[in-house]
């Protein structure tokens, strides 16, 4: 457990709505999702999520933002990666 509330969230694809990546934040939401945006756009990391998500911004798309739990459990991550991956999401 910790002490400061995180953020579990999703990165869908915004024209199939699949979640591809699944992620934990104890920033602002959004905050978060800005620096994937600018990571991927200024090709810093080339990562499979980040290859992804270059890959959207080429065709003028963004990957879609969902927060799907709040929680001081660290271990959330894990189980909605899980759960994801169980029902067939192809994460990055």
């Amino acid at each position: 457990m910790s002490n400061r509330l995180i953020y579990i969230y999703t990165l869908s694809d915004p024209n199939t709505k699949e979640v591809r990546y699944v992620g934990k934040t104890i920033q602002k939401p959004t905050y978060r999702y800005s620096s994937h945006i600018s990571v991927s756009k200024y090709n810093v990391k080339k990562d499979y999520a980040h290859c992804w998500i270059r890959s959207l911004m080429n065709n003028n798309l963004l990957p879609e933002l969902n927060i799907i739990e709040e929680t001081y459990d660290i271990q959330r991550e894990v189980y909605w990666i899980k759960y994801f991956r169980d029902n067939g999401n192809k994460l990055t």
